[in-house]
This record gives structure tokens, C-alpha cells and sequence, in this order.
């Protein structure tokens, strides 16, 4: 009996440790498609602070220990959209590739700025 309770006891522990990560990286309830700024030499806790407070990512933590292993490159500067729906680990995909929000411009044919 004292088998069966600690093998059930450890599978809940495995089932925890990896359903824990997933649930934490999907997107907050009532998350909305927001435009979010990363400042000029901003860190990731920074960052992650202010997502958590804007309700784009579910835990702060969890944003800021995903960004470990792109410690190096770091995220870049700049306005995204984050839409509805985006995982912890996607929006961090984005600021660490600098897939900033780009406006087209049409400068027609002649037109010179002297």
C-alpha cells in the first residue's frame, strides 16, 4: 500500500512539474491586443514587470527565467503589437528578434525633400 500511494503521489508530482510550465507560458484570461514599448537599454525583469502589470504575461517570473537562455542578445527596443493570444515564450520571440511594428511609406516618383 505504501508503494501504490508513493507512486501516486509521484506521478501528481510529474504531472505538476510539467503542466506547471505550460499553463504558465499560455496567454492571461481577458488578455487584449495591446501596443507595448521596450525602452532604450530596458532589462528583461523591467520588461516582464510591466507586461505582468498590462496583463500580457501570466507570470513575470516566468517571463524573465524564459529569457535566460537569450541572456546574451537581450531584447531590443522599440513598439510591438501583441496580440490576442500570444504565449509568455512568443512575445519574448519577438522583442529578443526586434520584430518591431513597421509603418509603409510611399514617396512618389520626383518628390525630393530640397
Amino acid at each position: 500500500m505504501k508503494l501504490k500511494a508513493r507512486l501516486l503521489y509521484l506521478a501528481g508530482v510529474l504531472l505538476l512539474a510539467a503542466g506547471l510550465p505550460l499553463y504558465l507560458n499560455s496567454p492571461p484570461s481577458l488578455m487584449r491586443e495591446e501596443v507595448f514599448s521596450v525602452k532604450e537599454g530596458e532589462s528583461v525583469k523591467s520588461a516582464a514587470r510591466r507586461l505582468k502589470k498590462q496583463n500580457l504575461v501570466r507570470s513575470e517570473t516566468f517571463f524573465t527565467l524564459a529569457a535566460l537562455p537569450v541572456r546574451g542578445w537581450g531584447i531590443k527596443k522599440g513598439r510591438y503589437r501583441i496580440e490576442q493570444g500570444l504565449s509568455s515564450t512568443g512575445i519574448l520571440a519577438k522583442m529578443v528578434r526586434g520584430r518591431v511594428i513597421t509603418h509603409k511609406i510611399t514617396i512618389p516618383e520626383g518628390f525630393n525633400l530640397y
